[in-house]
């Protein structure tokens, strides 16, 4: 079915795209010229035809990832990643043991048409069967689709705090922040997301939410969220984020930070007890364990799909995940002295952190959405913020061409995994924007520099 969708892609980016061009040129229904350029702000007339043209496309690949979505069959339904968690919790609902993985196979294989298998054990944090418990009273079926809508809205959520929150220029008009927020809704991330009912729009929503508290000042309650709401579902892909909050050496938003880490755990010992707990924490090395490293999207992908040895790809993705965290400290300093730097740096800490995550995948992707929403507006109020823009826009196609191209397929072939090479591309942009240099190459700028006289 995924290489069904790939032949339709660009016939359905072709047709759709043309006519939300047009719609586009006429107001977007109703609209005159005139109300069109005043929307548009203190754009160019070559700036308005590119934030069109991304509204356009963004709208056309949207469109076809939500009819993707609605023709799944039911096989693809019953298989999804959701399952597993409405498994589980019908298994918590009835006093089980939420982390009983023969139990649940046992119950999922059921459910499945004879002749397919299913190898999906629940390994996420107890609380997400918790929160699953209400839509138990719902066929699986219905209940995935429930849930995939939801966090897609999570996920635009977050994509629209973050539009609110960020830095933008006094004269950006309406379009300009439009179309950062579509193209980041279009991309792999979300689809991916949506597709297989995954926890990442929650992930999201908090980090867009301690992004926009963070904004305001309020660090306590950027670390509450930063961090409790990582635990919810994804904690794996915050380690990078951790280091970065460290980083920052702010009382308040690593008093924060603990505090909503606390209300997460009292809130699972409450609904789940604590043998949940520990079935979880005994769940993490079937989690790490349970996809091929080359299919992941950090660093694990990445050298596991240059190396066959899985011993030698352990080790140097443990070392690449080393120096991830180093720069995620050096980014979290950064903002620390120059705080007008947050937007890079926090974005190119989320681009690190899914680097160094033991188990990250291209649903995993949908967390840096409201970072390039951030990114953008600090961008525009750059010099020279329409080339910015083009090499902003230019890096989020590339990442989401090779997302939708190498999915979570185990890739083997030169040149190995995309997905990671331009996650470090990313990062190593956002260390330039916050300038950080290798030492070298520092040491050679510092030369170039001609000392002050007198």
């Amino acid at each position: 079915m995924i290489s069904q969708a790939m032949r339709w892609w660009d016939c359905t980016v072709s047709i759709v795209g043309d006519t939300c061009v047009e719609m586009a040129s006429r107001g977007w229904g109703g609209g005159a010229t005139e109300r069109r350029v005043a929307l548009m702000g203190a754009l160019s007339p070559r700036a308005r035809r590119w934030t069109l043209l991304v509204c356009a496309l963004a709208v056309a690949v949207l469109a076809y990832d939500l009819a993707f979505w609605a023709h799944l069959d039911r096989t693809d339904v019953l298989g999804s990643d959701f399952s597993a968690s409405y498994i589980a919790s019908t298994v918590w609902l009835h006093g089980g043991n939420l982390y009983d993985q023969a139990l649940e196979i046992a119950r999922h294989t059921a459910l499945i048409p004879s002749g397919y298998h299913v190898d999906l054990p629940f390994i996420t944090p107890p609380l997400t069967a918790v929160l699953v418990a209400p839509l138990t009273a719902l066929d699986l079926p219905t209940a995935y689709r429930a849930f995939s809508l939801l966090q897609l809205l999570l996920l635009a959520g977050a994509v629209v705090v973050a539009v609110r929150a960020a830095p933008w220029p006094a004269s950006t008009g309406p379009w300009l922040k439009r179309a950062a927020v579509l193209a980041a809704l279009a991309g792999a991330g979300a689809w991916r997301l949506l597709l297989l009912g995954q926890w990442d729009g929650l992930s999201a929503l908090s980090l867009a939410l301690a992004y926009a508290s963070w904004r305001r000042g309020d660090r306590g309650r950027a670390g509450a969220w930063l961090m409790g709401g990582a635990l919810i579902a994804k904690p794996h892909l915050a380690i990078g984020l951790a280091v970065w909050l460290l980083a920052q050496r702010n009382r308040r938003a690593l008093a924060g930070a603990a505090a909503g880490i606390a209300a997460v755990l009292a809130a699972t010992l409450l609904l789940a007890g604590p043998a949940a707990i520990g079935g979880w924490i005994g769940s993490l090395r079937l989690s790490a364990g349970h996809s091929m490293p080359s299919t992941l999207s950090g660093l694990t992908g990445l050298f596991g799909s240059w190396i066959a040895s899985d011993a030698a790809v352990q080790v140097l993705a443990a070392a690449g995940s080393v120096l991830a965290l180093g720069a995620c400290w050096l980014l979290g300093d950064r903002a620390r002295r120059r705080p007008g730097l947050l937007e890079p740096s926090l974005a190119g800490a989320t681009a690190l952190s899914l680097l160094a995550a033991p188990h990250a995948l291209t649903h995993d992707l949908a967390l840096l959405a409201p970072a390039l929403v951030w990114t953008a507006a600090w961008v525009a109020c750059r010099p020279a913020a329409h080339r910015g823009l083009l090499v902003l826009l230019a890096g989020w196609v590339l990442l989401d061409v090779a997302a939708r191209h190498q999915l979570d397929d185990a890739i083997t072939t030169a040149p190995g995994r995309l997905v990671p090479l331009l996650l470090v591309a990313g990062a190593a942009a956002a260390a330039h924007a916050c300038g950080l240099r290798l030492p070298g190459r520092r040491a050679a700028t510092a030369a170039a520099v001609p000392l002050p006289s007198g």
